[in-house]
């Protein structure tokens, strides 16, 4: 059974559950080639009935995930989503990823502060002690976010991912309590 999402609040934007009203963004961000090769996407594609049926199960997800819509406080507009996976409640872990799809929002700091309400979330409701996200080599923009968000890189996948242009590395981030309670994050 799936657990109730709560919702986040921060300055800028806001976390929520999210609601089927959010499915033609979420289609059109899975269509967009650009954004599908930043996050690592499946690259072509998707049928609206694809795209119900992923946010069907972001709605109603195992308890091992948590699936956030990201919306601005100053108007509720939906600008991306954002999910907690592979909660491990013995080891006390889980990976975060994030899609800001709305390019307006791109640089404005959305994607850090939902990022850093992720993490809160995750530290004091779930009590878990480590949260670790991806960057492609490629994406200076998602590097930029999970730093600022307070992550620290702790490794690389040297030619981890394929692209048309070549192989690319894959940056490795981690988040622990103890840093998160430090910085205040």
């Amino acid at each position: 059974m799936s657990q109730p999402c709560p919702v986040l609040r921060g300055t800028s934007v806001f976390l929520a559950a999210h609601v089927i009203e959010n499915l033609a963004s979420i289609h059109a961000w899975y269509n967009d080639n650009e954004i599908q090769r930043l996050s690592g996407g499946i690259g072509s594609p998707i049928s609206l009935e694809a795209s119900s049926k992923r946010l069907e199960r972001w709605m109603n997800p195992p308890d091992d995930q948590r699936h956030f819509a990201i919306h601005r406080c100053v108007d509720s507009r939906l600008v991306g989503f954002l999910h907690l996976a592979e909660i491990d409640p013995v080891d006390r872990v889980c990976k975060i990823g994030i899609v800001i799809g709305e390019r307006a929002c791109w640089g404005q700091g959305c994607g850090s502060e939902a990022i850093r309400l992720a993490c809160e979330y995750a530290f004091r409701e779930l009590a878990l002690f480590r949260v670790s996200a991806e960057a492609f080599a490629d994406n200076p923009r998602s590097y930029r976010m999970l730093t600022r968000a307070g992550l620290v890189q702790e490794g690389m996948q040297r030619a981890a991912v394929v692209r048309d242009e070549g192989r690319v590395d894959v940056y490795m981030f981690g988040l622990l309590r103890t840093d998160w309670g430090e910085s205040g994050a």
